[in-house]
């Protein structure tokens, strides 16, 4: 068995491992020799890597599918609500994603709140955060407000957070760390 499918198969049917455990796991244990061979596995969207822990790609694919949730307003009124359902999935490939798929999902950009950063209609991708997870100051987030989703920049001022548009024309909006909530951290535009 070669060294690309000997990480594979360590990888199959675990839930994600670093790659000093795949080493250990490994008949020669040679830590750069394992990321030497983790890499190209990402790059042929054999593996995927979240943060430091790589997945098979279960797929076999060099696409994973994402689901998208239709349209979510990047403005202040009127906000859509994303179903709690995905309309479809997407195929994104494997050379756009750094994340374990299963934490993905897409959307589609409505206004101009996000511009010159994100234009009307783009697509976009995000990653799920759960309650309690760091967010770095300035990232774009999906967040929930009591008038529905919003795609806002994060930032911390003054012990308070504020979501702000990137768009001058648009006002702050007050974050209420009780009553509201972030779902998500941008990822990236897909187009």
């Amino acid at each position: 068995m070669d060294k690309a499918a000997e990480i594979e198969h360590r990888l199959d049917g675990q839930n994600g491992l670093t790659v000093s455990q795949i080493s250990k796991l490994s008949k020669n244990n040679s830590r750069p020799l394992t990321l030497y061979y983790l890499k190209k596995l990402v790059n042929e969207g054999r593996v995927v890597k979240e943060g430091f822990k790589y997945f098979l790609n279960k797929k076999g694919s060099l696409s994973a599918e994402i689901p998208f949730y239709g349209k979510i307003r990047a403005g202040h009124s009127d906000c859509f609500a994303a179903s709690e359902q995905p309309e479809k999935s997407i195929l994104v490939p494997f050379t756009m994603i750094n994340d374990n798929p299963d934490m993905l999902f897409s959307f589609e950009v409505v206004g101009d709140s996000m511009k010159p950063t994100l234009d009307d209609g783009a697509l976009v991708l995000c990653k799920r955060v759960k309650k309690g997870d760091a967010i770095k100051d300035k990232s774009i987030v999906v967040a929930r407000v009591s008038d529905g989703l919003k795609l806002k920049r994060y930032v911390s001022l003054n012990n308070s957070i504020l979501l702000l548009s990137d768009n001058l024309d648009y006002k702050p909006i007050q974050f209420d760390e009780v009553k509201d909530e972030i779902i998500a951290i941008y990822r990236r535009r897909i187009k």
